[in-house]
């Protein structure tokens, strides 16, 4: 991996992300009445090969999926690295969601 690559991982800052996944905890709570997943068997909770990457696939493009990303996270994935994607103008408006490893697509250039 060149180093213009790396440049564009974000640098997660791990006791701003748990403080983040404490308060996505409650605010889930809160604002979801369920969160679906497809009926297959329940995810592995144990990482999987280092040298294979996981990804998962969100269909919508606001701070909901990466918030529900980060619930998952806490409820199986505990030791992952996450990286979400997030609309580039919200994440330059809410600063501290790049210390939680949220990177900005620009919505209007491909």
């Amino acid at each position: 991996m060149n180093s213009a690559s790396t440049d564009l991982i974000p640098r997660v800052q791990r006791r701003r992300l748990q403080l983040f996944i404490a308060f996505t905890r409650w605010y889930v709570k809160r604002n979801f009445h369920a969160i679906r997943v497809l009926n297959l068997p329940p995810p592995e909770i144990t990482s999987p090969d280092a040298s294979e990457p996981v990804v998962m696939y969100a269909n919508h493009p606001s701070w909901w999926d990466p918030l529900i990303g980060l619930f998952m996270i806490d409820r199986f994935f505990h030791d992952w690295n996450v990286y979400s994607p997030i609309d580039q103008k919200m994440l330059d408006q809410y600063r501290f969601f790049r210390h939680l490893g949220f990177y900005g697509v620009d919505r209007e250039n491909p």
